[in-house]
């Protein structure tokens, strides 16, 4: 597993944290078995007067923030805010005829296994891209852990891009992911361009107000970006 940026000793300490919060995981999953032994579905367990499941409740209570609290610390060990992290494994485009066999394939090896919630669908995006994108450090940081484990597969973990949301610049590539961020916050101040599915999407938003074009060659994007007249063509879209 490769993960840059992170030394040594914080890597451990992630994984660490990693194996308590899946111990946890399984810990209230337990809890919540028996718990469910003395009430049913529709009976809120708070309500119920059975020792057994007052005691479980507590015990799960203590589990909760304890698992908050790890939560917590690893994020702040691997917040990069706001940069877009990447996750690499190209097993799985390589070795599957189509995707539905990857899909299957990931799909019943993590059936078994203890995986932490909101982590799923990062495992099964590398059956559709061999580099997949997140906004979550702590997501991709742990699948990055987990892949090897799992699949005996190895992983690389980049920092792709920086992008200060302070800063104004001129004009900048960014990814797909990033440049849906700007579009839909319109929190980074500049201008941008993305390519996406043969087309290359300008961004303009230098003075706080959106404003996206889409065109057929990166030469007429970057001089559409390039040019501060007023924008008037009826193709233009402000958000």
């Amino acid at each position: 597993m490769s993960i840059k940026l992170i030394d040594e000793n914080t890597n451990r300490t992630l994984i660490n944290i990693f194996k308590k919060l899946e111990n946890i995981d399984f810990e209230i999953s337990n809890l919540n078995t028996e718990i469910y032994k003395h009430v049913s579905l529709f009976e809120d367990p708070e309500d119920s007067k059975e020792p057994i499941v007052k005691d479980s409740l507590k015990k799960k209570e203590i589990y909760i923030k304890e698992y908050n609290s790890l939560i917590y610390e690893a994020k702040n060990l691997v917040n990069t805010e706001p940069k877009v992290i990447s996750l690499k494994c190209d097993y799985f485009i390589n070795n599957f005829s189509n995707t539905q066999d990857s899909l299957d394939y990931i799909n019943g090896k993590l059936k078994d296994e203890t995986i932490l919630d909101g982590t799923k669908e990062l495992f099964t995006s590398l059956a559709y891209n061999c580099t997949v994108e997140s906004y979550s450090p702590f997501n991709v940081h742990y699948v990055a852990y987990k892949i090897p484990e799992i699949f005996g597969q190895e992983v690389t973990v980049n920092y792709d891009q920086v992008l200060d949301l302070e800063e104004s610049i001129d004009y900048k590539e960014v990814s797909n992911e990033l440049a849906k961020k700007i579009i839909e916050t319109g929190e980074a101040l500049g201008k941008f361009y993305t390519f996406e599915k043969g087309i290359y999407v300008g961004i303009d938003n230098s003075a706080g107000h959106v404003w996206v074009e889409d065109f057929k060659t990166e030469e007429e994007c970057l001089s559409w970006l390039h040019d501060d007249q007023e924008l008037e063509d009826e193709n233009e879209l402000e958000i």
